[in-house]
């Protein structure tokens, strides 16, 4: 009701009647049809038949059964407003971003994290490219992250993109824990994964409180602190471990992990580190204030 508050003015028997009306076109049984209606209450405002459409379309698209096309809606509402040649662009443009070999295998993305069709294209290319430049950084990391993207229809490599850009910039800090605490030895980063969540961890922005910390001496203290990580063998060489855990138990787990951030703002923009022009296209899909595909 808060998503349209104007079926707060509707009777409650017409509200039935138009619930049973959309269960008989779109031929799915009540509750299927309340769990759309719960993600997708504007769908009371339109016509039956036109719903119904929809579906189909989106159905056809992403060459799924209705029922499982209307399971994708419920987790991203906004698909049921676009046209079918506006989804399939998008389509386009997410193979193209992430470089994918076909547009069945940007379906497959989709299908798993369905909110990502939120970020715009430029958004999804940058994160893509600075995830692969990290990961490429450690054999074990490019390994994984290929893995990743083998295994994109579980929905973790589309919630890495969709999360802000703190969390990508996780692998920089253990990055550089290694090479400032542990220089010359290659096996001071130890796998930290025992009991720790895996894909089904959900990711956050990155995007923590910081501003009770002052500017002066965050160079050192920066250094300070990933030295110190390294030391107590933060590095944890998983890579969905580390970019799947959420951000509370993440910095809990990391604590140095603030000040290294905090340090990272203070410094002028790098190409390494930059982000895309627009600051909120960064933001994650859920939060829906980025642009679309």
């Amino acid at each position: 009701m808060i998503k349209q508050p104007n079926l707060m003015a509707r009777r409650p028997q017409t509200l039935r009647s138009n619930v049973q009306q959309l269960c008989a076109a779109l031929q799915l049984p009540q509750p299927s049809v309340t769990r759309l209606l719960a993600a997708y209450p504007a769908a009371l405002d339109m016509a039956p038949a036109t719903v119904a459409a929809r579906a189909a379309a989106l159905a056809a698209t992403l060459q799924l059964p209705q029922d499982a096309a209307l399971a994708v809606a419920c987790k991203c509402p906004r698909l049921l407003g676009l046209s079918p040649q506006s989804l399939q662009d998008k389509l386009h443009k997410l193979q193209a971003a992430l470089q994918l070999p076909s547009v069945e295998a940007a379906v497959e993305i989709v299908v798993g994290f369905p909110a990502l069709l939120g970020l715009s294209s430029v958004t999804l290319e940058f994160k893509w490219r600075r995830l692969q430049e990290l990961a490429g950084r450690k054999d074990a990391w490019r390994q994984q992250l290929a893995q990743l993207l083998q295994q994109r229809g579980a929905g973790s490599l589309g919630r890495v993109l969709a999360a802000g850009p703190g969390v990508v910039e996780r692998l920089q800090y253990v990055l550089d824990a290694h090479n400032n605490g542990h220089s010359n030895d290659s096996n001071s980063l130890q796998d930290d994964d025992a009991g720790q969540p895996g894909d089904g961890t959900s990711s956050s922005s990155g995007e923590g409180s910081e501003e009770g910390a002052g500017d002066d001496g965050l160079g050192s203290a920066g250094a300070a602190a990933a030295a110190a990580a390294a030391g107590r063998g933060a590095g944890e060489l998983r890579l969905t471990t580390l970019l799947l855990q959420s951000e509370a138990l993440f910095t809990a787990r990391h604590p140095e992990f603030v000040l290294w951030r905090l340090n990272q703002r203070s410094r002028p923009a790098s190409s390494s580190s930059s982000r895309p022009a627009s600051s909120s296209s960064s933001r994650p899909a859920s939060s829906g204030g980025g642009g679309a595909l």
